[in-house]
């Protein structure tokens, strides 16, 4: 039933039109849309909620349509232009079946895929976009103050999606981020002092920038002492488990790295021209190594979907990318 939600919500919709009950009238935009704000209203009798109006184009005409926001305390925290929030999310039917969520336990046996496969929280960009609009979502968001939790109801018009499929979803917000670079270096330096905690020196860790953000290579286990380092026609053999860091680095650093999102260990770890791997890991890793070698490499978000391609990476992910150079020839 979850599966066919989107599906089947114009039809819900159609046998609810007076219109159509004694002919095969397809409704139009404008009688779906209407018969969706009936839902909401219905929806939201009895409950404490803020409607905010926003002004948006559906289907290539300009529209005035309005936010809702349940239940939600704005007395702490907020976000504001240009800042970020961490948040986890639900999102579900008025009769309180999952649609999405940022937790993918809620999906076990329902044969669903969540959109974030490894799990919350997800960063989201609360300030406007280029031309000077706010994204619904991110408005309503700013709405919830840091460590509450809140439910927003997005008409379809500002879902961005087809007629009659609204958005209903509860909303945690974690953390009110005012600077995403300066979150991110307190999140790495966190994490590099652990490794420093594990014997890393100042000697063993690369800083290398890019853009506003800094990368590092730290090697954390040199097995080799002499023979030279990898070469760019060299073939290798790599072991590596990459992982979602995330803010428990803050409070609890050895579990920062709960999130793994990719492994090869070394038993199935094959040759492979240095030329073939992605460019980042050639360009600031794998120089600084050879065989035998273990190191971590911290790469910021500016650059992670970049240097670690098609994973379904959530946004402003910072990646770490533990690895052996197993053999090389």
């Amino acid at each position: 039933m979850m599966k066919h939600r989107h599906s089947c919500a114009v039809c819900l919709l159609i046998a609810c039109l007076p219109a159509c009950t004694k002919s095969d009238k397809v409704p139009t935009i404008k009688e779906i849309l209407s018969a969706e704000k009936a839902r909401i209203h219905v929806f939201l009798q009895g409950k404490n909620y803020t409607a905010i109006p926003h002004e948006a184009t559906y289907y290539g005409e300009p529209l005035r349509d309005t936010i809702y926001v349940l239940d939600n305390d704005a007395t702490g925290k907020t976000a504001t232009n240009g800042q970020f929030v961490l948040v986890d999310y639900d999102e579900m039917a008025f009769n309180g079946m999952y649609i999405a969520s940022t937790d993918p336990a809620r999906f076990i046996g329902e044969g669903l895929k969540t959109p974030y496969p490894y799990g919350g929280p997800v960063c989201i960009e609360t300030g406007p976009l280029p031309d000077g609009t706010l994204v619904p979502f991110a408005r309503a968001i700013r709405e919830i103050s840091e460590g509450t939790t809140g439910e927003v109801i997005l008409p379809s018009t500002l879902a961005g999606r087809g007629a009659g499929d609204y958005f209903y979803g509860r909303v945690r917000v974690h953390r009110v981020i005012p600077d995403i670079l300066a979150y991110e270096k307190t999140l790495v330096d966190a994490y590099l002092d652990t490794l420093r905690a594990g014997g890393a020196t100042d000697d063993d860790i690369f800083a290398e920038s890019v853009g506003d953000s800094t990368s590092y290579v730290v090697v954390t286990h040199c097995h080799a002492t002499a023979g030279d380092s990898i070469a760019a026609f060299a073939e290798v053999k790599i072991a590596y488990t990459i992982y979602l860091m995330n803010e428990a680095a803050l409070v609890t650093p050895p579990t920062c790295l709960k999130r793994k999102i990719k492994e090869v260990a070394e038993d199935a770890a094959t040759f492979q021209p240095v030329s073939a791997i992605t460019p980042y890991l050639k360009q600031h890793g794998l120089t600084r190594l050879k065989k035998g070698d273990e190191a971590t490499l911290v790469i910021p978000f500016a650059i992670s979907r970049d240097a670690v391609p098609d994973l379904g990476l959530p946004p402003y992910s910072t990646l770490v990318y533990r690895l052996e150079i197993v053999d090389l020839k």
